[in-house]
């Protein structure tokens, strides 16, 4: 293989889960925790009802589509060492939705 020229590294993750957590260092306090660390996208939407108790989804009819759209508008320039290069959301078996970057 050419080094001269390095293949590009595209890294998929996939997680399934139905359990919140937050990214939190115990001695530093909210305010500090929220700056390095932002808020926690699972905290938000895990087992709420996304018309009602997911404040970033007011106003957003939450079909699949909109619901990734709007993940990645939360999550675009937030990852200081990586670029987001898709959201892959799946509702059901038979409903999956991908937003990638162009």
């Amino acid at each position: 293989m050419d080094m001269s020229q390095p293949p590009a590294v595209r890294l998929t993750r996939r997680l399934t889960f139905a359990a919140g957590h937050i990214l939190a260092r115990p001695e530093w306090d909210e305010s500090r925790n929220r700056e390095v660390f932002g808020a926690c996208l699972i905290h938000d939407v895990d087992h709420r009802n996304l018309n009602r108790d997911v404040p970033w989804l007011m106003g957003c009819l939450p079909t699949p589509e909109n619901v990734a759209m709007a993940i990645w508008s939360r999550l675009e320039g937030k990852l200081s060492s990586a670029r987001l290069e898709k959201i892959r959301l799946k509702e059901t078996e038979n409903n999956v939705v991908e937003v990638e970057r162009r």
